[in-house]
């Protein structure tokens, strides 16, 4: 099946750019939809790991892909190998500093859900890598659960900044989203490959499932992505009395003096987004309104899309339409703000 050995190809093609050679069992987690590989759509039906084991191997035979040790790659990668083995043992470091940081967001008013994203998801690290989160905050408290989120972490020194060129194993807060609105309007292989790797480390069960239930798109992307029933995979300890605080804070904010500290919140972080420089800059996109905040001003999507859909020309292999960014901005200033 042609669609299915280029979805093979594009899917260690995309992950090659994060020099990250992969398994058998990743390789059919993280496929790359065969459909967009097809002029014609039609029902491409169940793909199973022997299928994909099968074509893997005529791959490696005609040495277009290379195994070493279980995990595969292209032709000439090999040194890929050693570099990811070398980042996973990193990782199971990092990750026992980023699970403590994690516990003490317990204390913050309205942290719905905190999601390991990036380089930590993936186990894929390097020294200088912060720790990439998503968070959900409460409807209607988002600036504020915020502006105090920013503050506690600051306070703690654990919390990347916009003046930190580099920001090992500190928190970088660059996406958040409301419990009221989980969907997420971006969409693209980069963003998919992303949301899709996620792991809940202070999340519940409705969260979680309520997330990819509003995101289904991530299936176009990513064939056999579906979220697991068992999570959570890692999970930041959670203590009584460090929720009974946030707790307590919850109750003087549901007042009247709660929704005035939300709307002075907005306010003045809205307007800070407006005089920042960065929000205006190319390659990236920054949103700001009442479901959503969002910071990547210089995102990384961009050079990954662009060298995977050189890296597929390469390989000879032409799909349909050519993946594209997620709407970053290019060109004429065009933030995305709502009211």
């Amino acid at each position: 099946m042609t669609s299915l050995r280029n979805a093979i190809l594009a899917t260690i093609t995309y992950y090659d750019i994060l020099e990250m050679p992969l398994t058998l069992l990743e390789v059919h987690s993280y496929l790359i939809n065969p459909a967009r590989f097809l002029v014609r759509k039609r029902a491409i039906g169940d793909i199973s790991i022997f299928q994909i084991a099968k074509e893997m191997e005529q791959l490696c035979r005609i040495n277009i892909l290379e195994e070493i040790n279980g995990m595969y790659c292209l032709s000439g990668r090999r040194h890929i190998y050693k570099l990811r083995i070398g980042r996973q043992l990193l990782a199971a470091k990092k990750w026992k500093k980023f699970l403590r940081y994690v516990s003490w967001l317990s204390l913050v008013p309205y942290v719905r859900g905190v999601f390991a994203s990036g380089s930590m998801a993936l186990n894929n690290t390097n020294l200088e890598s912060d720790f990439d989160v998503l968070v959900v905050i409460q409807s209607g408290r988002l600036y504020s659960g915020r502006l105090i989120l920013s503050a506690w972490t600051s306070l703690l020194g654990i919390r990347r900044t916009k003046d930190d060129l580099i920001a090992p194993d500190k928190l970088c807060f660059n996406h958040y989203i409301t419990d009221g609105n989980l969907k997420i309007n971006h969409e693209s292989l980069f963003n998919a490959s992303t949301y899709a790797r996620l792991i809940p480390v202070k999340a519940s069960n409705q969260i979680y499932f309520s997330f990819y239930d509003r995101n289904g798109w991530i299936n176009q992307y990513v064939y056999h992505f579906k979220p697991v029933a068992h999570f959570p995979k890692r999970q930041a300890k959670t203590y009584s009395w460090m929720e009974k605080i946030g707790r307590f804070g919850e109750s003087i904010l549901d007042t009247w003096f709660g929704n005035v500290f939300e709307y002075i919140s907005r306010w003045y972080q809205q307007k800070r987004i407006r005089e920042n420089p960065a929000t205006y800059a190319q390659g990236g996109r920054i949103v700001f309104n009442d479901s959503e905040l969002e910071f990547h001003p210089y995102s990384f999507e961009a050079y990954l899309i662009g060298n995977y859909n050189s890296g597929l020309k390469k390989l000879g292999i032409m799909p349909f339409i050519e993946e594209r960014d997620s709407g970053l901005l290019a060109g004429p200033i065009s933030m995305m703000i709502a009211n």
